[in-house]
């Protein structure tokens, strides 16, 4: 039976004053860049700025697996960190924006697990995955009249993600062999939006456009294996893919309004 256990949970949010202004580049800067980037021309202060950084750590029981083989599963552990920090500046009218920090991925993410498995020898596995994905965005809003905006937004993510494997081997508690892997996953993702925005007294209504994700990924892999009964077996080595484009996210079309229902029957 599995459950999870929450060690800890912070969420510390910040924002300057005044909170009109932050809140714009706040919503710009977090989560996946949804917000139309030309809600930036609403912004009613020269600077503002906006933060916040979140850790979580998570403990799993122990699971059992039915199979013919003895198997002892550790207990594994999951760390997830991550935050944003965004700044925008006003112009003449225009607002450019700027956001750093995790923008869908976790900024930072570590996991490690255990397993013992114990056919005729036994066979102790150790694996520790970290993974990183920062990312940089830019947002850009015009005005177009007094009601009227238009902006352009660009995000930039780069993705670092490292597997290690360890398997020592056992004739009960003699080693006779290890097995040591290593897996490197690197990427870099972009993509761009363009939004519009039209405000009056009462209603406000806009549109964003995303181009989708494009991807430029290589993977690396390195073992090493010492058979310590008979070291002339032991080998070691490394390969990698080339580096590819993926397009990973088609483009995106978003359109929504609000309407101000005050003093209507």
């Amino acid at each position: 039976m599995n459950h999870f256990k929450t060690i800890l949970v912070v969420a510390l949010a910040v924002s300057a004053i005044p909170a009109a202004g932050s809140a714009q580049v706040r919503g710009t800067g977090m989560g996946n860049l949804a917000r139309n980037p030309a809600l930036l021309s609403m912004q009613t202060t020269d600077r503002s700025a906006a933060a916040y950084v979140r850790y979580r750590a998570l403990d799993d029981t122990n699971v059992d697996y039915e199979s013919s083989l003895p198997i002892d599963v550790g207990q594994p552990s999951t760390v997830n960190a991550g935050g944003v920090i965004a700044y925008s500046i006003k112009r003449s009218g225009s607002v450019l924006g700027f956001a750093f920090g995790e923008m869908g991925d976790d900024l930072v993410s570590l996991r490690e697990s255990k397993a013992t498995y114990s056919p005729s020898y036994i066979e102790k596995e150790n694996e520790k995955i970290f993974e990183t994905y920062p990312s940089i965005a830019a947002a850009l809003a015009l005005p177009l009249t007094d009601g009227s905006s238009i902006g352009f937004q660009v995000i930039v993510t780069t993705g670092y993600k490292r597997t290690d494997k360890t398997k020592d081997y056992f004739n009960i508690i003699t080693p006779i062999a290890s097995l040591d892997t290593q897996k490197t996953d690197q990427s870099i993702s972009a993509s761009a939006g363009f939004g519009y925005l039209l405000r009056t007294q009462n209603t406000q209504a806009g549109f964003l456009l995303r181009s989708g994700t494009a991807s430029l990924k290589r993977q690396t892999f390195e073992y090493d294996h010492q058979d310590i009964d008979t070291p002339i077996a032991s080998r070691s080595g490394s390969d990698s893919t080339p580096a590819k484009i993926y397009y990973s996210e088609s483009p995106q079309f978003t359109v929504g309004g609000c309407a101000s229902l005050k003093g209507r029957n």
